[in-house]
This record gives C-alpha cells, structure tokens and sequence, in this order.
C-alpha cells in the first residue's frame, strides 16, 4: 500500500511510525519537511543552514521529537551535523 507519495532523496521515519522527515525542493531552496503519515498533511517545514545543500543522512531521535542530519553544500565539497 503507498503510503506517501513524494520525489526525496532521503526519509526517516519518527520510532513511532507516525511521521516522515525528508527534504523537499521549494523553489530555489531545500527544505526538511515534517509530515504526518495517518493524513498526509505537512506538520512543520524548517529552513536548512545551506540553502541549496542536499541531505545526505537523517535520522531521528530516540525520544521521536527531535532528529539530526548531515547537510552536504551545493558543491558536495563539505558536510556538517545539524
């Protein structure tokens, strides 16, 4: 069964099963956007350090509030832990 329809690189999904982190292309920027699984609707949508970099990892906490990602720059030349 589909259970989300979306072009991302990269998901995670929360320990709880509820909710999907990914990053999504808006406009001339990527952001990392929080989705609720059970209605598909979006829960919060967070601006990345590097504008145009790409996520290459992300992972949630343990305690499913909270996550870290690595970024990558446009270039692919550096990384950084958000």
């Amino acid at each position: 069964q589909l259970v989300l329809d979306t072009k991302s690189y990269r998901f995670a999904i929360s320990p709880d099963g509820t909710q999907v982190a990914f990053s999504e292309k808006q406009g001339e920027e990527n952001r990392l956007v929080i989705v609720s699984l059970s209605d598909k609707k979006v829960i919060k949508t967070f601006s990345m350090a590097e504008k145009t970099g790409r996520i290459s990892e992300i992972v949630w906490m343990p305690d499913g509030k909270s996550f870290i990602y690595v970024l990558e720059n446009q270039e692919h030349k550096t990384n950084s832990l958000w």
